[in-house]
């Protein structure tokens, strides 16, 4: 077999597979709670197992391109060769894409890993339904957590959700007060901007809020502010093992400000999953796939979806612009709260 043979094949029964599989993972999967028997089992077996989901695809349409290949070529002079270059093709092709499956299984384990956004605890980054992808804690290790970022972690002390997506804000040691929504952490409140009037509409009414830009560590992301009755009355120190999380809609997320009770509460850094790198897929709020920023990266992502996204877009480019030159919270050591000064 010639090079350009070996190219022309390796296009059909890997590289097309691959690409058909990823569209199929990312655009025709169900979201959880689909209708219907098959659907439901497919979006359910989807959720919990995005990376074996694009495997098994992949072995299928790669299996029956292995199968098909021999048939387009013009040079098989009998039917016998004919087969056997179709049992070679398919032996080839269950060899490929068995060590593609083992290779997927590695990557969800180890490295990446898909997961859905089940609330609005997030906006504007991100919204219920939205698809993102999470590099596995276990490849990174826990000491590689910064403030600012995006993490996935389990819950199970919440009923009826196995996972939660929100921002880490407080590092183990840290101390954290909260003003109007405002994290403060060893006495330094986290520096935003505001960047404009932002209103969400919803079937049931709006979230109306203003848009704040938030500058923490080497982060630099959105955050919603709207009248806020601070309820985080206090201060808390984050634990040896864990981080103080809080959502980026600050007046809609249940987070660290109220978890244990009431009382405030970290999240083990035994129960994370994951930290978020990259929005797979985007949902709009009628439920359909937003295909308008697929694989988008984290940093500036903004739901804008029906509004006049101009006068904000200025807004945050100009808190981009200006973004003070201290970021990263001092020591806690002999810091008076602005708090505990008034």
């Amino acid at each position: 077999m010639s090079a350009r043979e070996r190219a022309a094949r390796g296009a059909i029964c890997v590289l097309s597979p691959a690409l058909i599989a990823l569209l199929a993972t990312l655009y025709f999967v169900p979201r959880p709670g689909a209708g219907g028997v098959v659907f439901g089992a497919l979006a359910e077996g989807a959720h919990r197992a995005t990376v074996p989901f694009f495997a098994a695809t992949f072995l299928l349409v790669s299996a029956l391109a292995s199968y098909w290949y021999p048939d387009a070529r013009h040079d098989a002079p009998t039917a016998t060769v004919t087969r056997r270059s179709r049992g070679r093709a398919v032996g080839i092709g269950i060899v490929v894409v068995c060590a593609a499956a083992v290779a997927a299984v590695a990557i969800r384990t180890w490295a990446f890993e898909g997961f859905w956004v089940t609330s609005r605890s997030m906006l504007p980054t991100f919204d219920a339904g939205d698809r993102v992808l999470a590099r596995k804690t276990a490849s990174n290790g826990a000491k590689a957590l910064q403030r600012g970022g995006v993490v996935v972690f389990t819950t199970p002390d919440l009923q009826g959700v196995e996972r939660l997506v929100k921002r880490a804000i407080g590092l183990p040691g840290d101390l954290v007060e909260m003003r109007g929504g405002h994290p403060i952490l060893n006495g330094w409140e986290v520096p935003s901007c505001d960047a404009g009037a932002y209103t969400y509409a919803l079937d049931d009414g709006a979230i109306t809020a203003r848009l704040l830009v938030e500058y923490l560590d080497d982060a630099t992301y959105l955050t919603l502010h709207g009248a806020h009755a601070e309820a985080f009355v206090g201060s808390y120190e984050v634990k040896e093992g864990e981080i103080f999380v809080l959502g980026d809609n600050r007046n809609g997320s249940r987070d660290s400000r109220d978890w244990g009770n009431g009382q405030r509460g970290g999240v083990a850094i035994s129960s994370l999953v994951g930290e978020v790198s990259i929005l797979l897929l985007g949902t709009r709020r009628d439920g359909s796939f937003d295909l308008s920023r697929p694989l988008a990266p984290l940093r500036y992502l903004a739901r804008l979806e029906g509004v006049d996204a101009r006068a904000l877009e200025r807004g945050v480019a100009n808190c981009i612009r200006d973004r003070p030159e201290s970021t990263r919270p001092p020591a806690r050591k002999g810091l008076r709260s602005p708090l505990s000064a008034r």
